[in-house]
């Protein structure tokens, strides 16, 4: 936890919540955390060290993946990962492509699991292309609610945006995500085989 932020005991208790959440998940698509140390007011964790790029990045590379077999391997993973946190009554909430790695060998790795809902709607100048309020669910908007259908839903949309290289519907105003995902809402999904046959 970043120095200074150990004070804010409500900042103290989410981070220790991520922490205690991603340590409970073993599962080899899923970040583990190795160790939790509090060191007075100090607290640390200890994760896995990954070895390879954000969903974001590879789809930011001319390089990333193209074959719909090696995206439909991707998303079993995502899947995968996710049935078992739902198992353990762990929910993701915010699953976007910056907490989805992709290793040197391919395999996938989801990480963030418990981060609190806030951070979704900081909007940041540099990723506002990939800004992670475009994967919330519509019910999110509304609610800090995350449900298990709310991880469906967007492991949908990163599906969708995998194989076409784009969101499932037009973003016109890319100043403003929270408003660009508002309207889409009532905009029809684009057919993806218009992007990717």
């Amino acid at each position: 936890l970043a120095p200074g932020r150990e004070k804010d005991e409500q900042i103290r208790k989410r981070f220790l919540h991520y922490a205690r959440n991603m340590r409970m998940l073993e599962h080899p698509n899923i970040r583990h955390v190795q160790e939790i140390i509090e060191e007075g007011q100090s607290l640390h964790i200890i994760e896995d060290y990954i070895i390879g790029q954000t969903l974001s990045d590879c789809l930011r590379s001319p390089s990333r993946l193209t074959s719909v077999e090696a995206n439909l391997s991707a998303a079993y993973q995502i899947l995968d990962a996710l049935r078992y946190a739902h198992s353990k009554k762990i929910v993701h909430g915010q699953l976007n492509p910056d907490c989805i790695y992709i290793t040197s060998t391919n395999d996938i790795i989801l990480d963030n699991f418990g981060k609190p809902p806030i951070s979704y709607f900081r909007i940041e100048q540099t990723n506002l292309q990939h800004h992670p309020v475009y994967y919330l669910a519509p019910e999110q908007l509304e609610t800090d609610a995350k449900t298990v259908t709310s991880d469906v839903y967007t492991a949908g949309v990163i599906l969708y945006q995998m194989l076409t290289n784009r969101l499932p519907w037009s973003i016109a105003d890319l100043t403003n995500p929270v408003v660009s995902k508002e309207k889409s809402l009532s905009q029809m999904i684009l057919d993806p085989s218009l992007f990717n046959p």
